[in-house]
């Protein structure tokens, strides 16, 4: 799906139209951004890494998928056509980030939880013993 975006993509109509694009594509991420972590965190009470993970898959949406839709009618070469390829980029664009920063984040809390558990456990034994 990537690939055909990619491939119907073109930069220079993306820098044109990136302030309409960035707009929807702002309110496209946030929006899924936050459904995805309010449903999964107070709704369903996961845990914040869980419910972290859960919104950043909800911020990467298939737009792409409407790319193949528009693409079989032949209105990709429309302006509306090409607007939704610019969102399409951005929003796959920023999926990828927020992964990347949401799974380094949680990977590195994951980590500092287990070095202050292996330093302070001995620590609190030893004063319990």
């Amino acid at each position: 799906m990537l690939l055909r975006v990619g491939l119907k993509s073109h930069t220079s109509a993306l820098l044109k139209k990136r302030p309409d694009a960035s707009l929807i594509w702002i309110g496209d991420v946030l929006t899924n951004l936050a459904f995805g972590f309010i449903v999964s965190r107070y709704l369903l009470t996961l845990p914040m890494e869980t419910s972290l993970i859960i919104a950043t898959a909800f911020s990467a949406t298939s737009v792409a998928v409407s790319v193949v839709v528009w693409d079989e009618a032949r209105k990709l070469n429309t302006g509306t056509g090409q607007l939704l390829v610019d969102v399409a980029e951005l929003v796959d664009l920023s999926g990828v980030s927020i992964s990347r920063g949401v799974t380094n984040s949680v990977y590195t809390a994951m980590v500092l939880v287990a070095v202050m558990t292996s330093i302070l456990a001995p620590l609190f034994l030893r004063r319990l013993l």
